[in-house]
């Protein structure tokens, strides 16, 4: 076991990243795709969201590559795939082929194109095994940062693995004191961007990235997702994060819904305010969210609170 920490160790150290000068000297000048990826991966593992040696392109690990990306170069855009499909080269990294006893070749790879020829990648078992335990886990992700990121932001990307377990764990306790029936107060000491980070991640889940009024369900291929978190009470008026306090909608519909021009009577059916019939008006395909039963989330007790919808009608909603 000692031999396999020493070999990844040093393979986590030597990652083959390309020089250019578009790099800045955070990320010592070379492409940093590749041990960011991987600090997400091991972030997932450690959180218990990557349960199997299979590891997929999705939503949440484009949202912690992101996070990470964000803190080194957030002046740079970035393709996910480049990575996902690059590290093959490293040895340890193993394109899992959609056609068994195929190779994987993508000549620009994409997030598109590796979901088309791949049902994701594996890792050598043994490095696998090793990311199970938290104290080689440390080892690997601390060799990973003094390797291939400057003293000035290392503190930070640690951070970063800290925040990201952070929001997963709020996310959860969130759906456990919501199923309970337990308002998801008592949380202003929460730092705000785990808080917010970790409500959005639970409600977009539990209603599979679709919008609940219009049921619009748009993901880019990097796993960008049209829809949003939005609470039903202003977390400023009650500091309400009980999942039941929230919908998943679209950037129109949240809108139109936070300007009250929208609202639900207590059968979770569609409200309009007469405000949005003006004539001077084009609602386009919204006017076919009139009258309609929203979509429920995943599971259906956690749907809003008859509580929070009256709230909604009585202080928010233009009944005009």
């Amino acid at each position: 076991m000692f031999k396999a920490m020493d070999f990844y160790i040093q393979a986590f150290q030597t990652l083959q990243r390309s020089p250019s000068s578009v790099w800045p000297e955070s990320v010592l000048g070379k492409a940093p795709y590749k041990p960011i990826l991987l600090l997400a991966v091991m972030d997932l593992i450690e959180e218990g969201t990557i349960t199997t040696n299979c590891i997929r392109l999705t939503p949440t690990l484009t949202e912690t590559f992101e996070r990470y990306w964000q803190c080194v170069v957030p002046d740079r855009s970035y393709n996910i795939g480049m990575p996902f499909y690059h590290m093959h080269n490293e040895g340890f990294w193993h394109l899992i082929p959609k056609e068994e006893k195929s190779k994987v070749g993508i000549q620009n790879p994409s997030t598109a194109q590796i979901r088309k020829k791949t049902d994701g990648a594996r890792l050598d078992q043994e490095l696998y095994e090793l990311l199970q335990e938290n104290q080689s886990r440390d080892r690997l992700r601390t060799a990973l940062v003094r390797s291939h990121f400057t003293s000035s932001v290392q503190a930070e990307l640690h951070g970063v693995s800290n925040t990201t377990l952070r929001i997963y764990e709020y996310s959860r306790w969130l759906i456990e004191q919501s199923q309970k029936g337990e308002r998801g107060k008592k949380m202003a000491t929460r730092q705000v961007q785990i808080r917010e980070a970790g409500f959005r991640r639970a409600i977009v889940d539990l209603y599979n990235h679709q919008c609940a009024f219009c049921n619009l369900r748009i993901q880019t291929p990097d796993e960008h997702t049209a829809v949003q978190a939005a609470h039903i009470i202003p977390w400023s008026e009650k500091q309400d994060d009980d999942l039941r306090n929230g919908l998943a909608l679209c950037g129109v519909c949240h809108w139109t819904f936070d300007e009250g021009l929208l609202t639900l009577g207590d059968d979770y059916r569609i409200l309009f305010s007469d405000h949005l019939h003006a004539p001077t008006h084009t609602i386009g395909a919204l006017k076919d969210a009139e009258g309609r039963i929203i979509n429920t989330p995943n599971p259906s007790e956690l749907k809003p609170r008859p509580d929070t919808i009256q709230w909604h009608r009585e202080h928010v909603f233009w009944d005009v």
